[in-house]
């Protein structure tokens, strides 16, 4: 008996008690790992479409949204974490958020660079979408032009000169400090100006001819939305 006794006396005198809680406690560190943290990726825009494919990130780990924008991400643990989303037209979203046990929701919207709200408007400018497209306008532009008056506008320039888009270029979006508005002297911080090429196709009673028109645009954010001047 003395024998079986002995072996187990040793073993306990040589291990330190640090080790033994270390053991009975590693269950307990693996679980507090139950933190998940889902939602939505969506878009901040006049007319929102799903982000599929942006990218997640936080902490170390990666995940992408499905065809629905939806994401998910397991294995975290409580704390504050920094989330990066990155997708393509898309400016890139940066934020501290605090998590805790169980699971956390986060939806982010995703605002258009400049140059993505640029073509979507000359898009549906090209559609003959021109309710739509007022709705890209700056607020202080919409003091100046009602809807109907900016749809009555359109339709003039395109429709009635028989004036259609055939294709447009957009040169990458340049920043500037401070843009004067010409028409209205307004100064706006922050503004992005972008040089745009559209090739038009005019109708003529014998013939159709093709022009290439380049103008300077230029857009300021209005509540993370890159609005224009028409």
């Amino acid at each position: 008996m003395l024998k079986k006794i002995l072996p187990v006396l040793i073993i306990s005198i040589l291990i330190p008690s640090f080790m033994i809680l270390n053991i009975g406690c590693s269950n307990q560190e693996t679980g507090a790992q139950n933190v998940v943290l889902y939602g939505i990726i969506n878009e901040n825009a006049p007319f929102p479409q799903t982000i599929k494919d942006a990218i997640i990130t936080i902490g170390k780990q990666s995940v992408k949204t499905d065809e629905q924008g939806n994401y998910k991400v397991e294995g975290l643990t409580s704390g504050s974490y920094k989330i990066q989303v990155e997708a393509l037209n898309h400016e890139v979203y940066e934020k501290t958020i605090k998590l805790s046990e169980g699971k956390n929701k986060a939806d982010i919207p995703l605002s258009l660079t400049p140059d993505e709200t640029m073509r979507r408007l000359l898009e549906i400018q090209k559609a003959g979408e021109y309710e739509k497209g007022y709705e890209y306008l700056h607020p202080d532009e919409k003091e100046s032009i009602s809807k109907d008056e900016y749809i009555a506008k359109m339709k003039k320039n395109y429709e009635e000169q028989g004036v259609k888009i055939i294709d447009f270029e957009i040169k990458p979006a340049k920043m500037l400090d401070k843009w004067t508005d010409p028409e209205s002297k307004r100064v706006y911080p922050n503004t992005a100006e972008m040089e745009t090429s559209i090739l038009v196709e005019i109708k003529k009673p014998n013939k159709s001819e093709r022009y290439q028109i380049n103008w300077n645009t230029h857009l300021v954010k209005v509540e993370n939305q890159w609005k224009g001047f028409s």
